[in-house]
């Protein structure tokens, strides 16, 4: 499998995703929004139709546009790789090898390119789950 290139919105700041409150935790309306917009950036790029899922260890190159008052070490990878895993592009966070993070050009604020480290066998393809978001097509 081959490197591929996405381009999403910014994910918020590790600090902005989750909000506090009776005693529960939940996840942020910024948090949710973002988890839409993302959504609908790869619906509009066609990133859902036919893609292949990354089945083991993967790295992460992510270029984040310029902003005022954002410190790159609060980027939520946390957000991008969990979207990342919960659309299937990549079967599990937990196989991610490392990544980087800079400023850089991304049309969408952020550009996160995936690279697969390993060749997956038969066991790994048979224990993955198929893609199916059908309306994300």
């Amino acid at each position: 499998m081959k490197p591929f290139t996405l381009d999403l919105p910014r994910p918020p700041s590790i600090n902005r995703l989750w909000r506090h409150g009776r005693g529960k935790h939940y996840n942020s309306p910024e948090y949710l929004q973002w988890i839409a917009d993302a959504d609908m950036v790869s619906i509009a790029r066609k990133y859902m139709q036919g893609h292949e899922m990354v089945i083991g260890k993967w790295r992460a190159d992510i270029t984040i546009k310029r902003v005022a008052r954002f410190d790159l070490d609060n980027l939520g990878t946390k957000a991008l790789f969990d979207w990342l895993e919960s659309r299937e592009f990549v079967r599990s966070d937990h196989d991610n090898e490392g990544y980087t993070v800079r400023w850089g050009d991304a049309p969408e604020g952020c550009r996160v390119t995936i690279t697969p480290l390993q060749k997956a066998d038969k066991w790994d393809v048979m224990w993955s789950k198929p893609f199916s978001h059908p309306e994300m097509t």
